[in-house]
């Protein structure tokens, strides 16, 4: 009852001790420190880590290379990382399958599988992630027929606390496996994986500006007439990117198509904003410093990073994002192109630096009869954007997947 009469001490926080490890997720955006950091080498010592565990009731988690935004395999308590244990084990042309380390990045497994005419039939925006790690949370690439990407995996090496190393597939314990390929780490750590390849295929990319409007009238014939479609919505305005991808065999050929811009054309004018606002805001004292020696050219910057040294000079000012937004989508007016390549290297998206992403997943009707519920939900997000002011920056990506 006394206790508002007392003097307040201050609190003091212990100094850290020097054995402690710092993982960070691959955005940034989230990082804790622990002192159990596991790395093994081989199958041996990884089912002595998880061994070790269980006999000491103590809890680890398996961390691939931290690329969700949430930092969901981070761990105070302990992680158990598989980056060491990343070889290809095993390719079949024939059945075009691939037995991999479950700690091989997507990159290197895509790699090394090229020179056997292979490759994974569907790729996320980025190729950092590790193969473990990529099935065990259900990521998924671009595409209204084509299922997430553990979809793709018909046999798999678990190790498990109770029962040692345990292997799966479709004819071995066939329930265990649909639930542990999408397991979220929680019924054990995978340690290998065999995946369902495809032949490598070139495809033709184009990019193009359009409206909601536009989508609107098109989403059905958008979403069925290719194999790879997603919009790429731009907050305080009207523009939506369609960037659809489809194999150059459907196209009988590149295209043929002359840019009325060039790529320099295109980005002028966020080079010009960028210095105008440099300057803003150097007069005014806010956050941006003179650029020192180490400082790239401007002209060298590509857009996503023109546009992420923009937004950092003012993140929270909406009338900053605003004129930001409307640059980009000038920069996309000037961009339309066609762009051919293999799969592995189209199908990626340079998604700028630091983010936090928060992301929503639902049903959308049928190839034959969408629902339109998802351009619903976008208008209704844009629209909750403007009326309480978020300073949002492009883009709101949004795509489509089978189900599982």
């Amino acid at each position: 009852e006394n206790a508002k009469h007392k003097k307040a001490q201050i609190f003091r926080y212990a100094p850290l001790p020097e054995d402690l490890h710092t993982v960070s997720n691959w955005s940034g955006t989230h990082e804790v420190q622990t002192r159990v950091f596991h790395q093994p080498e081989n199958l041996e010592q990884l089912e002595q880590v998880v061994n070790d565990a269980n006999e000491k009731k103590t809890r680890i988690r398996p961390v691939g290379s931290g690329l969700s935004p949430n930092g969901i395999g981070l761990s105070r308590i302990g992680m158990v990382n598989l980056a060491l244990m990343d070889k290809i084990l095993e390719v079949d042309k024939e059945k075009k399958t691939v037995r991999v380390q479950a700690g091989i990045r997507v990159q290197e497994l895509v790699d090394g599988i090229k020179e056997h005419g292979l490759t994974l039939q569907n790729f996320a925006s980025i190729r950092e992630q590790q193969i473990g790690g990529i099935i065990q949370v259900g990521a998924h690439g671009t595409g209204a027929r084509l299922p997430p990407i553990d979809e793709q995996i018909i046999g798999m090496k678990l190790v498990t606390p109770a029962k040692g190393t345990i292997e799966l597939s479709k004819e071995k314990n066939p329930e265990l496996f649909y639930l542990a390929r999408c397991g979220l780490g929680g019924l054990g750590v995978v340690a290998e994986v065999t995946i369902q390849c495809v032949e490598g295929e070139e495809l033709v990319e184009h990019s193009v500006i359009s409206n909601m409007e536009e989508i609107k009238k098109n989403h059905k014939k958008l979403l069925s007439e290719n194999k790879h479609v997603k919009y790429l919505y731009i907050p305080y305005t009207d523009a939506v990117v369609v960037v659809r991808c489809n194999p150059v065999s459907k196209w009988k050929g590149p295209p043929k198509f002359k840019p009325k811009y060039s790529t320099d054309e295109a980005l002028q004018h966020v080079r010009d904003l960028y210095k105008e606002c440099l300057q803003k805001y150097r007069v005014k004292g806010a956050t941006a410093e003179s650029p020192d020696n180490n400082e790239p050219d401007i002209n060298e910057l590509s857009f996503t990073e023109l546009r992420d040294k923009l937004l950092a000079l003012d993140p929270l000012n909406k009338d900053h994002v605003i004129k930001v937004n409307k640059a980009e989508a000038e920069f996309w007016r000037k961009s339309e192109r066609y762009r051919v390549g293999w799969s592995d290297e189209i199908l990626g998206f340079d998604c700028g630096g630091q983010q936090w992403v928060s992301e929503t997943c639902f049903p959308a009707g049928t190839m034959a009869k969408p629902s339109m519920k998802d351009l619903e939900y976008v208008e209704d997000l844009k629209k909750l954007i403007e009326k309480e002011e978020v300073p949002a920056p492009a883009p709101i990506e949004q795509r489509w997947t089978a189900c599982t």
